[in-house]
């Protein structure tokens, strides 16, 4: 029996909680971000716009724009905590499914919506999340397509004990560690193959 079975027999013997997302999680849109703020590479917040999210597969840790703290209070930003889940919320761009987890503190433009873990573990709701798709969540499917939080908000998460919860993300964590890896692996392979 695997640890994860051994926790969920101990903790869960009734099955597991299932709650609305809106009410293990706070919803937080991003913020209008002046063309004469933007540009700055060096400040105490990343400003991230969704263009920031093809720098990376899961983490936001690499930012084209940083603000002041000046600059926060200017704009009216309340920066959002590290672990925070952030996503588009507009346009095209909700098809691309792109969901980052922020590694610091940070700001985010206004077609940017983030999703701030409050009862559960914040890698294990992006886990549950990137299960599902943006475009699913949106408001027509037209040019111009937007996120019906409403409907997220409702979308229902299990919510095992925290144990459980930490267990589900340590074996997702070494599965998506080791897709990595045999990626990496293969791309090399493949360049090798080629010469």
């Amino acid at each position: 029996m695997s640890k994860l079975d051994e926790l969920i027999k101990k903790l869960c013997p009734d099955g597991v909680e299932y709650k609305k997302l809106g009410e293990v999680a706070e919803f937080r849109a991003g913020w209008g971000f002046p063309e004469a703020e933007q540009g700055l590479t060096d400040g105490k917040y990343p400003f991230y716009k969704v263009g920031d999210m093809n720098n990376s597969e899961m983490f936001m840790d690499i930012a084209n724009n940083y603000i002041s703290e000046e600059t926060v209070k200017k704009l009216k930003c309340k920066p959002a905590p590290k672990g925070t889940i952030i996503f588009p919320k507009i346009g095209a761009t909700m098809s691309t499914n792109k969901k980052r987890i922020l590694t610091k503190e940070s700001c985010y433009d206004n077609n940017v919506m983030g999703i701030i873990a409050k009862s559960v573990n914040d890698r294990f709701l992006y886990y549950f999340f990137s299960q599902y798709r943006l475009i699913d969540f949106a408001k027509g499917t037209g040019a111009v397509p937007s996120l019906d939080t409403n409907r997220l908000k409702s979308l229902q998460i299990p919510v095992p004990p925290l144990p459980v919860q930490e267990e589900i993300v340590r074996i997702l964590d070494t599965f998506t560690s080791l897709t990595a890896e045999l990626t990496a692996e293969l791309t090399a392979r493949r360049k090798q193959y080629e010469y």
